[in-house]
């Protein structure tokens, strides 16, 4: 929400309720991912970097609705990558400033950095579930050791999205990228645990699945903090200060 310049936050919260909902866990899946992996600029590709790091060093679990994308992903694919070699061919022959001066099409594709990826990862499809939602991801959650979480490209500095809170309120052990506000919503290495490269995310998934008592009070303390501090009947009053304060200005 911004107000006269000024932006407020409120993050996403989780709903204890959900608890009363879940079945003790019926197996245990050592890590899991949920989320979308789109290969392009501005919204996965730190994402997909890091799933392929992974997958082949620790037995994991991905649950996206990138299994099966849709015919126009492998489209928009096709024709990118065919705009991309064309400028690139006019770029060598020294010819693209000026088509681009003539063109909005040549000037938006002079605009492709690099070559466009396919869709799916072919290193990461062996590795893909169906995307699973509402208490059936809640459940699977709570069977997971370990649930990374990687933020979208298009936050890089700040930690915001919902699965901090899914992941600890289900009761397991959150194994989320640094940001520098992560410090504001959890303690880490106490309550969840952090990483800021592939290979220390690799090193610590592979630590905590080796130590599972660490792992467990780990997880302990995480689902204790989210029930403390980040329900949604706590953001209730952030959010209608808010308001009130919008309001009366």
């Amino acid at each position: 929400m911004k107000r006269s310049g000024h932006i407020e936050v409120v993050q996403v919260a989780f709903d204890p309720a959900v608890l009363d909902r879940l079945a003790p866990p019926g197996r245990t899946i050592p890590v899991t991912f949920f989320g979308s992996i789109l290969r392009r600029s501005r919204f996965h590709l730190n994402r997909d970097r890091i799933l392929t790091r992974l997958v082949s060093d620790i037995p994991i679990e991905i649950y996206s609705p990138s299994l099966d994308p849709p015919l126009r992903e492998y489209a928009k694919s096709a024709v990118s990558a065919a705009l991309f070699l064309v400028t690139r061919t006019m770029r060598a022959l020294g010819i693209l400033e000026g088509a681009a001066r003539r063109s909005t099409l040549v000037r938006k594709a002079a605009l492709i950095a690099s070559a466009p990826r396919m869709p799916v990862n072919r290193r990461l499809r062996p590795y893909l579930q169906p995307a699973v939602f509402g208490l059936k991801m809640y459940q699977t959650e709570r069977e997971s050791a370990l649930v990374l979480n990687i933020h979208a490209d298009s936050s890089p500095d700040y930690a915001s999205n919902v699965r901090l809170f899914e992941a600890t309120g289900a009761g397991s052990c959150l194994l989320t990228d640094w940001r520098k506000n992560i410090g504001e919503l959890f303690e880490p290495e106490r309550e969840i645990v952090t990483y800021r490269s592939p290979e220390e995310c690799l090193e610590k998934a592979r630590w905590l699945l080796e130590h599972p008592r660490e792992r467990l009070e780990i997880a302990g303390a995480g689902q204790a903090r989210v029930l403390k501090d980040h329900t949604f009947v706590e953001r209730a009053p952030v959010l209608d200060d808010i308001l009130r304060r919008a309001l009366s200005a």
